[in-house]
């Protein structure tokens, strides 16, 4: 049973480690047609994708362009985009690249949004 405990607390533990280590800062720069709030959720998504192309600096993250829209209705007293979608390009940069993203924020019909993040440039 002491094992278990054990093994346990050694989960738990890695488990804030993880934690800590995804919450490192990003400077997230304004541009983007959604609100800070859900465009840190955004950024956490690019911040996961820079890490798995072998930078675990990402310095900062910044939306550059609108690439489409579609009847894109955005609630900022909720954080959600109520309807529609948008499509914008965004640039991180991190251990001296660039690294390009499409960001779509989507309006998923239950009144939340869906973050698609996909490389156009890594």
């Amino acid at each position: 049973m002491r094992s278990v405990h054990i093994v346990a607390s050694i989960l738990l533990v890695a488990g804030c480690v993880a934690q800590v280590e995804r919450a490192k800062p990003v400077t997230l720069e304004k541009g983007s047609a959604v609100d800070l709030r859900l465009g840190y959720r955004a950024a956490e998504q690019i911040w996961y994708m820079v890490q798995k192309q072998g930078c675990s600096t990402t310095d900062s993250i910044k939306p550059k362009q609108l690439i489409q829209s579609a009847e894109f209705k955005f609630d900022p007293t909720t954080s959600n985009v109520t309807s529609g979608m948008i499509v914008e390009q965004w640039m991180a940069t991190g251990c001296g690249k660039q690294f390009e993203f499409e960001v779509s924020f989507i309006a998923d019909g239950r009144g939340g949004t869906d973050i698609v993040s996909k490389f156009i440039k890594p």
